[in-house]
């Protein structure tokens, strides 16, 4: 049984710029968003980038492997938002999405999540600014979220904003 988050209307007529929906078969979530800050953790001669986001699992709980999300945005979700997975991080209390790596000679993006650590999604655009995500496969139990590219910006240019759920 879903628990936790606000319910939503079947409108999604705002006047703010982003709203994130999260239907599953028996419940609508409006989903908030929670800032995160971006880490590194040094792996042999590499820094891997992950961003930290506070609490070891989101308020909204879902049993709905197949959810569908609901995004209205003013721009498209193409190549700025993503549904990616986190990991628990028991030591530092936070759920973590690994963002890229920088060694000696370069470094790899952490403008987007590694590219393991998202969700593939069939992305739909509904009309008005309003785009349905739906994930391909069915989703493990654990945590998710919708990270937005160019969201809120971190020391590094990250965009470190998510709308998290957990799978139960």
């Amino acid at each position: 049984m879903p628990r936790g988050g606000a319910p939503a209307s079947a409108s999604f007529q705002t006047q703010d710029e982003e709203e994130v929906i999260l239907r599953t078969a028996d419940k609508t979530f409006k989903l908030q968003s929670v800032q995160g800050d971006l880490s590194t953790v040094y792996a042999y001669a590499v820094y891997l980038l992950f961003l930290d986001f506070p609490g070891l699992q989101a308020d909204v709980r879902i049993a709905d492997r197949r959810p569908t999300i609901v995004v209205r945005s003013k721009k498209s979700p193409r190549g700025r938002l993503f549904l990616v997975r986190a990991k628990q991080d028991k030591d530092d209390n936070v759920r973590s999405v690994k963002v890229g790596k920088a060694g000696l000679f370069g470094a790899k993006s952490w403008n987007s999540p590694d590219s393991d650590w998202v969700v593939a999604c069939d992305v739909k655009d509904l009309g008005n600014g309003t785009w349905e995500l739906v994930p391909k496969g069915a989703l493990a139990p654990g945590e998710y979220g919708v990270l937005f590219r160019g969201g809120i910006t971190g020391e590094l240019g990250q965009a470190a904003e998510l709308y998290d759920f957990g799978v139960d």
